[in-house]
């Protein structure tokens, strides 16, 4: 999802099943652009994913902003761990 200062960020929900057993989560995430070697990686820290609205929900800005425009920019998880471990 674009952002309103050129930034890219990922909005997404973790099921109310998952934040019952570990109340928070870890997420290695990469955004990769086909065709393009923007390879970027990231850690998103203590994510609660209650909410997929970005004003409640967590939020996770895609540093550093990948050159090609968001619709072609993808998102894939790459390890789900319990916060902290």
């Amino acid at each position: 999802m674009p952002g309103g200062e050129g930034k890219y960020y990922t909005v997404e929900v973790v099921p109310q099943s998952a934040r019952n057993k570990v109340g928070c989560i870890d997420v290695s995430y990469s955004a990769d652009c086909p065709g393009d070697a923007c390879g970027i990686t990231g850690l998103a820290r203590n994510f609660v994913g209650a909410s997929g609205d970005c004003f409640l929900g967590d939020t996770v800005t895609i540093s550093p902003t990948p050159s090609r425009p968001v619709e072609r920019v993808r998102v894939e998880v790459r390890d789900v761990r319990a916060c902290g471990r």
